[in-house]
C-alpha cells in the first residue's frame, strides 16, 4: 500500500485535481494507494470560511462574517469532489501520522508546493518526517516555490530530503535546490494532470450539468487589473458574458461571480470558454490541455520571474500568450499545438517511467 500526502484539502481547484490525477494514474498501473487525509493547519486556516479577527476590529469583522456563507459554499463542494473521487484514509491529525504510516509500505508527497516551508509554516509532514526508517520515502514532481529558498529553511529540508530514496520535482530550479541541498540527483517530472489523457479529464467535465455559450472564463489566484481589463475589452468586442473566478475576497467584480463552482463545472468552463483568461498555474495548464485561446499574466503583476511559469514557457512557449500590459492580447500569437502535443506526451510518457521506476523499484 502506498500513501500519498499532498495539499488535497485547500480548496483550491489545481490541487484537487492533481491530487485526483496522481491516484487514478497510480490505479491505472495497479498499485494499490490512497491519499493520507492530513490537514495542515497553516492551510487550513488559510481556507477557513469562519472569522479569525477579533470583534474589536468592527469594520473587519462584519466583512468576514458576510464572507462565511460564500466560503462555507466552497468548502462543500471541494469535500464533495473529494469524497466522491479520491480515496483517502480516515482523517489524521498531527499526533497520529507516526502510527498511521506503518500502514504503508511507501509515502509519495507531492505534486504541488509540498516543500514550500513558507506556504505550510515549517509542516515537516510533507518532508515525512513522521515516518520511520523502514518506510520507503519517495516523491512526486514536488515543489520548493520561489525560485530562492531562505537559508533557515534550506537548513531545515536538507537532512530530510536527504533521507528520501527517489525525489522528483517539478521545476528546474528544484532540481538545482535539491542538488545544492542533498547532492542527489532528483528527476524533473510533469504535474499529474499531464498523466492522465483528455477523455479522462473529459469524464470529469461531462458530469458537469453547466449549458453556458459563447463566454470567457477567467480565472485568478491574486487580483489582476490587466487580465480583468483584458476581459472586459475581449467581451465588448466579441460580445461575450464573462464568467469569474477569484480566489481572493478583495477582487473587483467581473461579469458574473462563479466562485462556488463545482469542480467538474470547473474543467467543464475551462473546456467550454471561448476564451481563458487566468493567472493560475493549473488554470494554464487546463487551457493548454484543451487548446484554448487563454491570455495569462504573472500573479504578482510586477513582471517577476516565477519557476511555476518559467516552465510553462521553456516547455509550451506560453511567452506569445502573455499579457503585461492590457493591449498586449491584441498581439499575442497562436499557439502551435501540434508542437505543443508533441511535448505533452513525451512528458507524460517519461514522467510515468519515472513514477513506475521509483514505486516498483
Amino acid at each position: 500500500m502506498i500513501g500519498i500526502i499532498t495539499f488535497h484539502r485547500a480548496a483550491n481547484y489545481g490541487t484537487v485535481l492533481q491530487t485526483y490525477a496522481l491516484q487514478k494514474t497510480l490505479d491505472k498501473l495497479n498499485v494499490e494507494n490512497e491519499v493520507i487525509d492530513y490537514r495542515c493547519k497553516y492551510i487550513e486556516n488559510i481556507y477557513n470560511p469562519f472569522p479569525t479577527i477579533g470583534i474589536k476590529h468592527t469594520k473587519t469583522f462584519i466583512l468576514q462574517v458576510l464572507r462565511i456563507l460564500p466560503r462555507l459554499r466552497v468548502r462543500i463542494v471541494f469535500n464533495k469532489f473529494l469524497k466522491e473521487y479520491v480515496r483517502m484514509s480516515t482523517k489524521i491529525g498531527r499526533t497520529k501520522l507516526k502510527d498511521i504510516s506503518e500502514k504503508y509500505d511507501a509515502i509519495i508527497t507531492g505534486s504541488d508546493q509540498v516543500w514550500n516551508l513558507a506556504l505550510t509554516d515549517a509542516d515537516l509532514a510533507y518532508v515525512l518526517e513522521f515516518t520511520s526508517d523502514n518506510t520507503r520515502k519517495l516523491s512526486y514532481a514536488a515543489s520548493l516555490g520561489p525560485e530562492k529558498i531562505e537559508l533557515q529553511y534550506k537548513k531545515i529540508l536538507a537532512p530530510y530530503l536527504k533521507k528520501f530514496e527517489y525525489i522528483s520535482v517539478r521545476e528546474e530550479t528544484a532540481f538545482q535546490q535539491v542538488l545544492e541541498m542533498t547532492g542527489k540527483n532528483a528527476t524533473i517530472d510533469a504535474d499529474p494532470t499531464v498523466l492522465l489523457k483528455l477523455d479522462e479529464w473529459n469524464e470529469i467535465a461531462d458530469a458537469s450539468n453547466l449549458k453556458y455559450e459563447n463566454f470567457i472564463f477567467v480565472y485568478t489566484m491574486q487580483p489582476s487589473e490587466i487580465l480583468y481589463d483584458i476581459a472586459e475589452k475581449i467581451s465588448a468586442e466579441q460580445k461575450c458574458l464573462i464568467y469569474s473566478i477569484s480566489m481572493v475576497d478583495n477582487s473587483r467584480k467581473l461579469g458574473i461571480n462563479v466562485r462556488g463552482l463545482k469542480v467538474t463545472d470547473f474543467v467543464w468552463m475551462i473546456k467550454n470558454a471561448k476564451y481563458v483568461i487566468t493567472n493560475s498555474f493549473h488554470g494554464l495548464m487546463f487551457s493548454i490541455r484543451y487548446h484554448k485561446e487563454f491570455f495569462w499574466a504573472y500573479q504578482n503583476g510586477n513582471h517577476m520571474s516565477n519557476p511555476r511559469f518559467d516552465m510553462l514557457m521553456k516547455l509550451y512557449k506560453i511567452d506569445k500568450r502573455r499579457c503585461d500590459n492590457v493591449n498586449d492580447y491584441k498581439n499575442c500569437v497562436k499557439m502551435d499545438w501540434d508542437e505543443t502535443e508533441e511535448v505533452l506526451r513525451n512528458q507524460a510518457e517519461i514522467s510515468k517511467r519515472h513514477l513506475i521506476s521509483m514505486i516498483r523499484k
